[in-house]
């Protein structure tokens, strides 16, 4: 569960507390779980995730950063309730956030794939050939 706050943004359609139900919370321009029309975001500019029992900010881009607490910032970030993310014009303030006993469907997902090429050299032999097979294109 990660619950937020939407202190101040240009968009003012997302302006307020938010509680999502899971362990992971993408925000971005056009994709994501939290969708914010402000010029500094990109489509898909950060994950929230818990982690055992921490919070944190992961960047989708290199080229892209946030600030946190007042200081830019940039990879990934371990963050505590309390502190504020700034992207543009919009601050999210972290209220609380507590790993899941449910994994997701994602988490699923990633579970499933990670067993999968780790158990198996015949998806990753696949893979491979894929990845070569589009070099060459």
């Amino acid at each position: 569960m990660i619950e937020i706050e939407v202190v101040s943004s240009s968009d003012l359609d997302v302006i307020g507390p938010k509680k999502y139900f899971r362990n992971h919370l993408v925000i971005g321009k056009d994709l994501g779980d939290l969708l914010v029309n402000d010029s500094e975001i990109i489509n898909y500019h950060f994950m929230l995730k818990v982690v055992k029992s921490k919070l944190v900010a992961q960047l989708n881009n290199t080229l892209s950063y946030f600030h946190i607490n007042g200081k830019k910032s940039s990879g990934t970030q371990y963050l505590l309730a309390g502190d504020v993310i700034k992207l543009g014009e919009t601050q999210i303030e972290i209220k609380n956030f507590e790993k899941s006993q449910t994994p997701s469907k994602i988490e699923k997902l990633e579970k499933s794939i990670d067993e999968i090429f780790n158990t198996d050299t015949l998806p990753m032999n696949i893979l491979k050939l894929i990845e070569e097979e589009y070099k060459e294109l």
